[in-house]
C-alpha cells in the first residue's frame, strides 16, 4: 500500500511548487517538501515495523499544518491555493491508508521483533494486561515450575487474569500440557482481542 501519490516529493514539486513565482519559490523555506520527506521516510520504515506508527502520525500532522501555513502565504495564487487545498482535502484518506496497514499487525509480527515487543509490553503496562503478554513471551523456554510459580499460584508476581479453575490444573501438575496448551491458547485470544487491540488503537494515524 504506497503512499497516494499526491503526498509525494515528486508530485509536490510539480504541481505545487511549479504554480509558485521564481520569488514566492525563493522566500518559500520548503517546510512542506520537507514534512513530505519525512513522512517517505517514516512510511517506508514502517511498512516493516508498524509499533513505530506515531512517526507516521506526526509526519502527516507536519503535513497539514505546513500545508495550512503555505496556503496562508500565498492566498493571492489561486492556482496553489486550489492544490494545497486538494491535498488538505485527501489528507482524511492518507491517513486511512496508514490505518488500514496498522490494521495488519498481527502478534507474531511483534513477538518476532525485540523492539515490537519491547514497545507492546511498555504499552501492557500502562495498560495493567502485561502479565499475559509477558506469559505469552515466556512460556516455551520457562522451567515449569518457575512457570507456575511466576504466572498460576495466587499470590504470584505476574498472576494471570484467570480463573482458579483454569489455574488449577498446572498448580497440581506442572508438566500438565493439555492444560498448558488450554491456557496458552486463551491467553492468546485474550491479548489479541484486548490488549493488541487497544495497543493498535494507541499508535492509529490521527490528524
Amino acid at each position: 500500500m504506497a503512499i497516494t501519490p499526491i503526498f509525494t516529493e515528486a508530485d509536490w514539486k510539480k504541481n505545487g511548487m511549479s504554480r509558485l513565482s521564481d520569488a514566492e519559490r525563493r522566500a518559500n523555506k520548503q517546510k512542506v517538501t520537507e514534512a513530505l520527506q519525512d513522512y517517505a521516510c517514516a512510511d517506508k520504515m514502517i511498512c516493516a515495523q508498524l509499533w513505530e506508527n506515531p512517526s507516521r502520525t506526526q509526519a502527516l500532522k507536519q503535513i497539514k499544518a505546513t500545508l495550512v501555513e503555505a496556503a496562508g502565504n500565498y492566498k493571492t495564487n489561486k492556482e496553489f491555493v486550489a492544490h494545497v487545498s486538494k491535498m488538505l482535502i485527501a489528507l482524511p484518506a492518507e491517513k486511512n491508508r496508514a490505518n488500514n496497514l496498522l490494521a495488519t499487525l498481527t502478534l507474531t509480527q511483534i513477538y518476532a521483533n525485540a523492539k515490537g515487543y519491547q514497545a507492546f509490553l511498555e504499552f501492557a503496562k500502562k495498560d495493567h494486561s502485561s502479565d499475559g503478554v509477558e506469559f505469552l513471551r515466556v512460556w516455551p523456554n520457562m522451567n515449569r515450575n518457575d512457570l507456575v510459580n511466576t504466572f498460576f499460584r495466587d499470590g504470584a508476581p505476574k498472576l494471570l487474569n484467570l480463573a482458579l479453575p483454569m489455574r488449577a490444573p498446572m498448580i497440581k501438575e506442572p508438566r500438565d500440557t493439555s492444560a498448558l496448551n488450554q491456557v496458552v491458547k486463551k491467553v492468546g485470544i485474550e491479548v489479541s482481542a484486548d490488549t493488541l487491540k487497544r495497543f493498535k488503537s494507541s499508535l492509529a494515524a490521527n490528524c
